[in-house]
């Protein structure tokens, strides 16, 4: 009977030891990446949109899975921002995030219109809704994306 109060007062310690999450700053800083999203798209800027980018990273679009690798992912993009300007990249509304009990995974949903004017001679706009949602597993105590799942209007 004593090792069992003894234990149980063992328990007790250690999970009043154990400090909880501080979600408010994790999804701060989930948000930070997402802004950071924005800005690497208005200011052309592969490496920033890359930089949180998980080594495991996995993307379904259009009816694809694909595993691209960082490489892959910097030609497509950099060859996307030389063809357009970004005329706008603005939230519908706030992402909705949202972090596991253990501050380990998150997602972001996110509703997004991009506008954008090519770069060819006509300089069509062109104006799309796209939704997503974004993985994040946080990875040496930094978040990092890790599945996107993304479609459009």
């Amino acid at each position: 009977m004593k090792y069992i109060l003894v234990s149980l007062f063992l328990l007790y310690i250690l999970q009043a030891c154990h400090t909880r999450p501080d979600f408010d700053a994790e999804k701060k800083a989930i948000l930070a990446i997402h802004n950071d999203q924005q800005k690497a798209h208005l200011e052309k800027n592969v490496a920033l949109l890359l930089g949180d980018s998980s080594s495991e990273y996995i993307e379904v679009n259009r009816g694809l899975v694909k595993k691209p690798t960082y490489t892959e992912n910097f030609k497509r993009f950099k060859a996307y921002f030389e063809t357009v300007d970004f005329v706008t990249w603005e939230d519908i509304s706030p992402p909705i995030i949202s972090i596991s009990d253990d501050a380990t995974m998150a997602t972001s949903v996110v509703e997004k219109v991009v506008i954008t004017r090519a770069k060819s001679e006509d300089h069509k706009l062109d104006t799309t809704h796209y939704a997503w949602l974004a993985v994040f597993k946080k990875i040496n105590g930094k978040w990092q994306l890790h599945r996107m799942a993304s479609t459009n209007k």
